[in-house]
């Protein structure tokens, strides 16, 4: 991801959006809207009850979650029956952020008015994490990395005051500390966050405040879980998978009529760290050609590096958005108005009759 130090616009503009809740373009960056919590809600401790969604549990054994920002909803639907339930979110926050809504553990995170807060995947009670001008998952370690705004910084900076990281209760696990220069992370790796800097990402440990990996050439971050990052080299037309703890790294480049990768929240690792799924564009020769851009999905074997396209995954879209269940067996891809399954071992993509609304624009699995 790139960092614009005149702006942080974040993310190509859509008309609603909804984010995957794994973590997960190389062009985006973020942004907060001026909204100011209410008072009586803004008080309110981390961790507590702000509002009930539902008397009634809502139980699937593979759901899709869409975040409808223009109506402020929460739209959920069962995979295998097409059940489905609304739950208005009348706290959400409307905005260009870095990280819309995401699962962390067994809850689905969003930003809200009061900050950041979260609902539970049985949509039954939403609860605020704390004050923040944004946060950045880190899935993996069921952590929220919550940032806070320099209110002297000038607004053409938008410098960070601090970060601290919370639990899904609310309690602080990492204390505030400053990030270097104020500057915005792009997301969480390696028991840290991830800073773009120019022509290099760094990792930066808030705990020891110092900067514990530098990765020369690493243009546009791509995905991370855990200790897991990939990222892409200038122009994205190659691909770097790396385990920060042991330091092995595996390279992936675009398959024969593909010429670039796409990152941000678009791609996804699976939550047994043994799978990449990102999107691939079609060839500039395929755009001169044709109406539209295409992307299809790549499936990249984390430890030894080999990828292949998966069948049917073509998307009529710019690029689409992946995101994992909470098993790792299955990979759900949105684009355009399409939504399609592949589950792991299997030959190829199915698409599923999914209706979405027109203002959905994004996925999250559970």
């Amino acid at each position: 991801m790139e960092r614009s130090d005149e702006g942080m616009g974040l993310r190509r503009v859509l008309a609603a959006v909804v984010v995957g809740a794994l973590v997960s373009a190389c062009q985006s960056s973020g942004g907060r809207p001026s909204v100011s919590p209410s008072p009586s809600t803004r008080s309110v401790r981390p961790g507590t009850e702000i509002a009930g969604s539902s008397a009634h549990p809502w139980k699937a054994r593979l759901s899709l979650f869409f975040l409808e920002l223009g109506r402020q909803r929460l739209l959920a639907v069962d995979v295998r029956t097409g059940k489905r339930r609304v739950v208005p979110l009348p706290h959400l926050a409307i905005g260009d952020y870095p990280f819309q809504l995401v699962r962390v553990g067994n809850r689905l995170v969003f930003p809200c008015r009061e900050g950041t807060c979260d609902v539970d995947t049985s949509l039954t009670s939403i609860e605020r994490l704390g004050d923040s001008w944004f946060y950045v998952p880190d899935a993996a370690r069921r952590l929220v990395w919550l940032m806070t705004l320099d209110p002297k910084s000038p607004e053409t900076v938008r410098a960070l005051k601090a970060v601290r990281a919370v639990g899904l209760d609310g309690r602080v696990m990492v204390r505030s500390v400053r990030p270097p220069h104020g500057d915005w992370p792009s997301m969480a790796a390696g028991r840290g966050l991830v800073f773009q800097r120019r022509r290099a990402m760094v990792v930066w440990d808030p705990r020891t405040k110092k900067i514990t990996r530098r990765l020369p050439d690493a243009i546009g971050w791509v995905a991370g879980w855990g200790d897991l990052l990939a990222w892409c080299a200038p122009g994205c037309g190659r691909l770097y998978v790396r385990d920060l703890g042991t330091g092995h790294t595996e390279t992936a480049v675009p398959p024969s009529g593909f010429w670039t990768f796409c990152g941000g929240t678009d791609a996804a690792i699976s939550p047994d760290g043994r799978w990449l799924a990102v999107p691939v564009e079609t060839t500039k020769r395929f755009h001169r050609t044709h109406a539209h851009q295409r992307s299809a999905v790549l499936l990249v074997d984390v430890a030894s590096g080999t990828a292949r396209l998966i069948p049917d995954s073509s998307f009529p879209s710019h690029c689409s958005q992946e995101t994992w269940d909470s098993s790792g067996r299955y990979l759900f891809m949105w684009g355009g108005a399409a939504v399609a399954e592949y589950r792991l071992g299997t030959r190829r993509a199915i698409r599923l009759h999914v209706h979405l609304p027109k203002a959905a624009s994004f996925m999250a699995a559970s």
